[in-house]
Order: C-alpha cells, then structure tokens, then sequence
C-alpha cells in the first residue's frame, strides 16, 4: 500500500513538514496525535503520540503490519521477528517489572537511573527521564492544541507543526504564535509525562 492510500483511510488529514498528522483511528483522538511518514523504501511510516502501538492502529483500519510496505517487484516485506515486530497487548501496557526482565536488568539498578512505572491511558507504562550528565532531568514531553487542532503554521519556535515539544528546565518556551488574523483562541497543552512545572503567560 502506498503512503497516499493509507492517508484515505484516515480523518482529518493535514500536511506536517514532510509528513502528515491526522486522528489516530485507535483511541478516541481529538488531538491528531497520529504522524504519518514515507520511508526511503516507500514503506509507510506511523507513530501515535498517545501510545497506542502500530499494530494497534493498522488493526483498527483493517489492515496487517504488511500493508504498510509498497506492492510491486522488489518490495520487500520484513520477517516477522521480535526484532521487527512490537510486541504488546491491547491495553495491558508494561510494568518497571516487565521492563526489567525484558532488558535483563534489576528493578532497582532501573529506578536509581531515574526510570519510574506510572499510568498512562489507564494502562500501567515505564517512563524513562531525559537526564544530563549530572544526573538533572532536562526535558519532559508536551503537546500543544489551537481550539482542538495541531498549531500548524502557528506554531511556536518550541513546537512542532504537529503540536509535539520537549519542556526543558530553567527557560522559556514559545508555544503558539498566531501567523494569521489575532483573535479568541482556545490552546490545551498535555504534559504526556509526569513531573512538569510551568508557567502560563502571554504578551499582547
């Protein structure tokens, strides 16, 4: 399947740099947290900001992970492998335990890393800390909305087209700058991680 096909089965579709956002057809979306890419080989590539797992979204259209790479001579479809293949299930999430036998490493030696179990979307999720080379925690993941959509071109220098920003200690961040005709705008940000502390303000 071609990346312009998979686009027809998604709603509310718009042009991202050199992708596209739309609503992730796994979740109830309000956001379009779903990024949607073309790979060098013309695979088609997806990614659900709110967590949900490619499987989970070509499994809600209808489609297998094979449709996701281009038909024809020469196309190439990877084996399904652990290595190439996510593994998860539906709703179950994974807990610090489960992540540490995976990696084969002990709970503890995890946690004095920074590395923490929490809820997210209900289920239970490992968060892993941006840290610098003291150990200070630098960033933590947001999102930005304009009245229920993606900022788009009114983006700030600290946001993505697609909404997405990292909140990095100890300065300021431009979130939205209206490009167009100023006017009464609604703007969410969803800290998709735990521990942020912000200030709110705007000029004008």
């Amino acid at each position: 399947m071609s990346c312009e096909e998979f686009l027809t089965r998604l709603e509310r579709v718009k042009r991202s740099g050199k992708g596209w956002t739309a609503r992730c057809p796994a979740h109830d979306d309000r956001l379009a947290s779903l990024s949607i890419g073309e790979g060098d080989d013309g695979r088609v590539l997806v990614k659900c900001h709110a967590g949900c797992t490619v499987e989970e979204i070509v499994a809600t259209l209808g489609l297998g992970l094979r449709d996701l790479f281009p038909e024809g001579p020469g196309a190439r479809y990877p084996r399904t492998t652990p290595a190439t293949v996510q593994q998860s299930s539906p709703g179950r999430g994974c807990t610090l335990a489960e992540y540490a036998q995976a990696k084969g490493l002990p709970v503890p030696f995890l946690e004095s890393l920074g590395v923490a179990e929490m809820r997210y979307l209900g289920a239970p999720a490992v968060r892993l800390p941006y840290v610098d080379a003291s150990g200070e925690e630098l960033c933590v993941r947001f999102r930005v909305s304009l009245d229920g959509e993606p900022p788009g071109a009114s983006h700030g220098v600290d946001v993505d087209e697609d909404g997405s920003g990292l909140l990095r200690n100890g300065r300021m961040h431009q979130l939205v700058r209206q490009r167009d005709t100023i006017g009464e705008r609604t703007l969410q940000v969803t800290f998709e991680e735990p521990g942020a502390e912000a200030y709110a303000f705007t000029f004008g």
